[in-house]
């Protein structure tokens, strides 16, 4: 797991990691991925350079929409996440494997390079995985069987409707999607 704490120090235990998995071979290539990191006292710990999106894991949102920027602001200061948020127009989207068409859709939660990206609910249950308690007990239940996929549908109501809650703006408004009408022919 990759958290950065509020100090920009990007932290991994590797006792928790399994040989072979993806996760293990992110930390062996990591000095690839992080340019301009450097190893610090023996110890797992790296100092980034000024790549913003090269931090891990990170949470995408719409920074264009007050209210997915409003609700990111509550996840700051009442869930407290050991991860970097950042709207997604600020981000290096081709580095990070996701197209700005997905990133209008939904958030994006991505915790491991060249994994896919978890959206929706599970990006949700995600960031809260990573907060302090009892928040990760809360994305404990979120990603039960059940859960996850009522999770899902709970985000894309709020999502279909977030430029009717409280402190949105007309830019809250999801982008239509437009249907081509077949031409008739005479």
């Amino acid at each position: 797991m990759w958290f950065i704490p509020r100090g920009g120090w990007l932290h991994t235990r590797r006792s928790h990691l399994i040989p072979g998995t993806a996760q293990a071979q992110s930390v062996a290539g990591l000095s690839a991925l992080a340019a301009g990191a450097q190893l610090v006292a023996n110890g797992p710990l790296l100092r980034l350079g000024a790549t913003v999106s090269r931090v891990l894991p990170l949470l995408l949102f719409d920074g264009d929409c007050a209210f997915c920027t409003s609700s990111v602001n509550a996840l700051r200061r009442y869930v407290r996440p050991r991860a970097e948020l950042q709207p997604w127009q600020h981000a290096d989207l081709e580095s990070l494997g996701v197209t700005a068409e997905q990133c209008r859709k939904s958030i994006q939660w991505i915790s491991v390079p060249g994994a896919q990206a978890l959206t929706q609910g599970r990006a949700v249950a995600a960031v809260l995985m990573v907060g302090r308690p009892p928040w990760p007990l809360v994305s404990t239940v979120l990603r039960l069987p059940g859960m996850a996929a009522a999770a899902d549908i709970g985000y894309r109501v709020i999502a279909a409707n977030r430029h009717r809650l409280p402190g949105s703006t007309p830019a809250c408004r999801l982008p239509q999607v437009q249907v081509d009408e077949p031409s008739r022919a005479a």
